[in-house]
Formats: structure tokens, C-alpha cells, sequence
């Protein structure tokens, strides 16, 4: 059975499921997407909170904990969108093949591209004192 068979071979009343699934895959890959550019913009946003008596090699520090907030909160929804797609229930396996072959072509990026953030977040909260100095510096 080819893949775009699976929704022309579904009931109605199993179409209105994938149609629903498919609805809150969408939905979090937009929080997905939301969580990601605060992760990214957050180091830059900090930046503008800082007052004159901040140190700023520690407040860029400070900021690396709010790209690893932003950075985990898009791992929950990555989770979410994961659960979806994949093969959970036997009875509406082609719903879930349906869904499956829609969405997984990028799931990998989503993935690993919210790893890269966490990663990021956490060594510019344990290092970024040290980082930002060596580039201020050179």
C-alpha cells in the first residue's frame, strides 16, 4: 500500500481522528517553533535588561539558563509531537502510518536541532563568563 493511500483507505470516523492528531501535531510544532526562537533570541534579549552595574560576562552566563528554559520547554512539545506521530496503538495503525509518513521527514531536525539548543544553553550557563571574555577579548 502506497503511503498516500493510508488517509483514501480510513473510515470516516477514523480520517476525523487522524484530522485531530494531525491538528495537535501542528499546533505543537508551532509552540516547537515559538520555544526555539526565544531559545535563540534569549542570549541577545538579555542583553537589554542589563543595567550599568551588571557584570556582563556573568549576565551573558545568566542568560544561557533562559536559552535552556526556552531550550527544554521545545523538548517537551518535540516529545509531544513524537508520541503522535509513531506507532502507538494497534488499532488505528494506518491512522498512525497516515501520520507517520506526513511528518517524520523532518522529525530528525526537530530533534536534534532542540539536543543542539540544550547543549548550548547549558555550556554558555557554565562557561559563558569564560567564552564571552575570550571573544570580547581577542
Amino acid at each position: 500500500m502506497q503511503k498516500e493511500d493510508y488517509y483514501s483507505s480510513l473510515g470516516s470516523s477514523a480520517r476525523d481522528w487522524v484530522d485531530l492528531q494531525q491538528a495537535e501535531v501542528n499546533r505543537s510544532l508551532k509552540v516547537w517553533a515559538a520555544c526555539s526562537i526565544l531559545a535563540i533570541l534569549s542570549p541577545m534579549l538579555a542583553f537589554l535588561l542589563v543595567d550599568t552595574s551588571t557584570n556582563l560576562p556573568q549576565w551573558f552566563q545568566r542568560s544561557g539558563t533562559l536559552l535552556l528554559v526556552f531550550s527544554l520547554l521545545a523538548e517537551i512539545k518535540a516529545q509531544v509531537v513524537r508520541k503522535s506521530i509513531f506507532v502507538v496503538d494497534a488499532n488505528r495503525l494506518y491512522c498512525h502510518l497516515h501520520i507517520e509518513s506526513k511528518n517524520k521527514k523532518w522529525m530528525p531536525f526537530v530533534q536534534y536541532f532542540t539536543y543542539f539548543l540544550v547543549a548550548v544553553g547549558t555550556l554558555i550557563t557554565g562557561y559563558g563568563d569564560i567564552i564571552f571574555n575570550k571573544i570580547c577579548n581577542m
